[in-house]
């Protein structure tokens, strides 16, 4: 008698091979406390009196495209991300000063140069290749990256933890899930940070709020994400920064992709001057 092996599959948030584009609207307010004193004093037992705040605003509405292309003899697959800004949608602001270069220049960089990514064995995406002269637009589409990642495992159970890692460290995730069929709902939050930014380790409380929403399907992959985050830091309890997001997405069209786009995407990374970094890591 012929043993029959069951074979799981992997429930992929974006398909090998193929690519996924999704109408995004998303909005970030963010404040950083800034000091003129030294990074040490920061730190210190005295924290400098001088102290400002930054206030940064981004909102858009775009239809951001993500590719993932596998990988011969390679255990990660490289995930490609570009955008096309909705017209008359951008919005930059520091400090309520609209930034008119920024706003121009914004669109066209997410268009002209795509973010790289890789995904690995959980499909979760461990490091990126950004470009030095593009932080701005690089640095919010890794953001926006972090929360389109889910992790599904093809077993589980209604509720389960895993460690992911987003712009601001190494996390443990509480996900939430019900299948119908072949469709998950779920929901993903942020329970606390297991790892940050070795400024200092020790005195650096990063504190997560909010709750991402959304929608699997088999053989598209991630349809729907709808969610709001609050991210705070404080050092001893003075703030440091803090970060709110919002974002809905919405799956509009997937495919398969083409050898010759597939050559195109790997002769612009290795064309342009990209650097490796860790989901949180600055140029």
């Amino acid at each position: 008698m012929r043993r029959v092996v069951s074979v799981s599959i992997p429930r992929y948030w974006v398909y090998p091979d193929s690519y996924a584009r999704y109408s995004v609207k998303t909005e970030n307010q963010s404040s950083i406390i800034a000091t003129s004193a030294p990074l040490p004093q920061i730190f210190s037992q005295e924290l400098p009196t001088e102290r400002e705040q930054i206030s940064i605003l981004i909102r858009l509405e775009m239809a951001m495209t993500l590719s993932r292309i596998r990988q011969i003899n390679e255990p990660e697959d490289l995930l490609v991300v570009s955008g096309i800004v909705k017209p008359n949608t951008m919005e930059f602001q520091v400090n309520n000063e609209r930034l008119l270069q920024v706003i121009e220049l914004l669109p066209k960089a997410l268009k002209q140069f795509p973010l790289y990514a890789s995904i690995d064995l959980n499909q979760l995406v461990n490091r990126y290749w950004m470009l030095k002269k593009e932080t701005i637009p690089h640095g919010f589409m890794r953001r926006l990256v972090s929360l389109f990642q889910v992790y599904l495992p093809a077993e589980t159970t209604a509720v389960y933890r895993f460690t992911e890692s987003d712009t601001f460290g190494r996390y443990v995730a509480r996900y939430e899930i019900k299948e119908q069929g072949k469709q998950v709902q779920g929901v993903k939050r942020r329970e606390r940070y297991v790892q940050i930014p070795t400024l200092s380790v020790q005195q650096i409380r990063i504190v997560p709020k909010g709750e991402i929403v959304f929608r699997w399907q088999e053989s598209k992959g991630l349809t729907h994400l709808l969610g709001c985050l609050q991210t705070h830091g404080t050092v001893r309890e003075v703030p440091l920064f803090e970060e709110q997001i919002r974002i809905e997405a919405n799956l509009l069209e997937t495919g398969r992709l083409s050898q010759r786009a597939v050559r195109a995407m790997k002769q612009a990374i290795e064309k342009e001057k990209y650097q490796l970094v860790s989901p949180w890591q600055n140029l």
